[in-house]
């Protein structure tokens, strides 16, 4: 392997290394997937469903989610300005398909 893909193949563990550690920090307090929060917290920005209304859903605290979504958002610009991307990317059209039918459900 020569030094340009060693190189990146380290920087991709230590990547990976910080998403795993936020996505276990994430699931010991909240018993939730990260996957299931972002997707809860851009839903929650595209269609206008508000922190109580999100707490409701997740049967949790508007405190707790308030402090999880500040959280999810913090860590999501850390790993952005380190590598370039955000935690919270996935598909538009399944983000479109989400937040239509969380709008729906209130």
């Amino acid at each position: 392997m020569d030094q340009n893909k060693k190189n990146n193949f380290e920087m991709f563990l230590e990547l990976k290394e910080a998403v795993d550690q936020v996505r276990n920090r994430l699931h010991a307090q909240t018993g939730m997937g990260i996957d299931e929060l972002r997707i809860a917290n851009y839903a929650r920005q595209v269609s206008g469903v508000t922190i109580n209304e999100l707490a409701h859903m997740f049967t949790l605290p508007a405190t707790r989610v308030k402090r999880l979504v500040a959280h999810l958002e913090q860590q999501n610009w850390l790993i952005n300005k380190r590598n370039g991307f955000q935690l919270t990317e996935i598909g538009t059209a399944e983000l479109e398909t989400l937040s239509k039918q969380i709008a729906k459900a209130f």
